[in-house]
């Protein structure tokens, strides 16, 4: 509908804008200045992560547009910033593979760097969490699958207000932890990407601060399901991308249960990938 320029494509243009407000970014004006402008601007403000995330969005809409125009192919706003967000990840992962299982609490089962299925009468549950500073919300999620790889259930939740990554990491957890014991599930691994999480919970320090009380009711729920065969183990980014989207797409949405059926293209593409 109008004259194609950097700053339409991937700023001005309404698929651009809902796709920044996906990632807690508003562009309430069109944008007068040129791409460059904006983007050094903004970058000036933002942290390390709000970049990573702001170019890997922009990336994703290129994508997107080339599809539109060269493959008549049209992709939901929802899709892109939630591929986003699982290349980010992905992205990450590749500029570290270091892993030393000598770091405090870890045990050999830990740092896995692909996702596997669990044995055959076992389930596996994955969780992650995702911090929108720009808009003060969080969200968490969870995905549940059996020996198949199939996708069973999956919730999640995102809040209004500000914490840390790692708080809400843990709320993903004990969210995690709270379904087993309402379900009275047994014999489940809980898979996390967060290493600072599952070193305090394993731990018996004492914390007084509000990470320090989601902590110790995952402490309790642990020990309370302790001959139930349910533990928790440390992942790294890789082989958490399904809990990693459902925590991403998440943004816009309150308390929510997916199911195999409901679920978008981007998450069954996930799915299949872990399988791989």
């Amino acid at each position: 509908m109008e004259a194609e320029s950097t700053s339409h494509i991937l700023l001005n243009c309404s698929f651009a804008r809902s796709g920044w407000e996906g990632i807690g970014v508003r562009i309430d004006d069109a944008v007068q200045t040129s791409f460059t402008d904006w983007a050094l601007n903004v970058f000036d403000e933002w942290n390390v992560a709000n970049r990573q995330m702001g170019a890997m969005l922009c990336w994703k809409i290129w994508n997107c547009r080339n599809a539109l125009i060269w493959d008549q192919k049209s992709t939901e706003v929802q899709e892109a910033v939630c591929s986003a967000r699982v290349a980010l990840s992905q992205w990450k992962e590749a500029q570290d593979r270091f892993f030393d299982r000598s770091w405090g609490l870890l045990v050999p089962d830990d740092g896995d760097e692909l996702w596997s299925p669990p044995t055959e009468n076992k389930t596996k549950i994955n969780t992650d969490a995702a911090v929108f500073e720009a808009s003060s919300r969080y969200s968490f999620a969870f995905a549940v699958r059996n020996h198949k790889g199939e996708l069973l259930e999956a919730r999640s939740v995102c809040k209004e207000g500000c914490t840390t990554p790692e708080c809400a990491e843990a709320m993903g957890i004990r969210e995690a932890l709270s379904w087993i014991k309402d379900k009275r599930k047994t014999d489940v691994i809980v898979e996390t990407d967060c290493l600072v999480a599952v070193q305090a919970i394993r731990g018996s320090a004492p914390m007084t601060s509000y990470f320090g009380a989601v902590i110790q009711q995952c402490r309790s729920l642990l020990k309370e399901m302790k001959d139930k065969g349910v533990s928790l183990k440390f992942v790294k980014l890789s082989a958490n991308n399904l809990a990693h989207a459902f925590a991403s797409c998440s943004y816009s949405v309150a308390d929510r249960i997916w199911k195999a059926n409901k679920v978008s293209p981007e998450i069954i593409h996930v799915l299949e990938n872990d399988l791989k």
